[in-house]
């Protein structure tokens, strides 16, 4: 049984570079992908479809694990408000 827990948690990171042109001995060239095995993936869609209205967000911020949406979503949000206030030359700050 523990076995099999621990198959389900065991991930590969794999770096990919982003721009092969870029400096290859930069960290920041780098994007990790992560390589789950084929019964993780399908023991999460389970979760998700058992999961999915309880988990579910009405909050029009939130884009990670919401059907349609992805962190592309958020980065144009994000760009269309910067823009917004950048027309009105409102001071615009980003906090990490």
């Amino acid at each position: 049984m523990y076995t099999v827990i621990s198959n389900l948690l065991t991930v590969h990171v794999v770096p990919i570079i982003k721009d092969k042109l870029g400096n290859h001995s930069s960290i920041d060239n780098y994007r990790p992908i992560t390589l789950s095995p084929v019964l993780s993936k399908i023991f999460e869609h389970c979760l998700v479809a058992l999961f999915s209205q309880y988990i579910s967000s009405d909050n029009q911020l939130q884009f990670g694990f919401k059907k349609g949406l992805s962190c592309s979503h958020a980065l144009f949000t994000l760009r269309i408000v910067c823009d917004y206030f950048n027309k009105k030359k409102v001071a615009t700050y980003c906090l990490t």
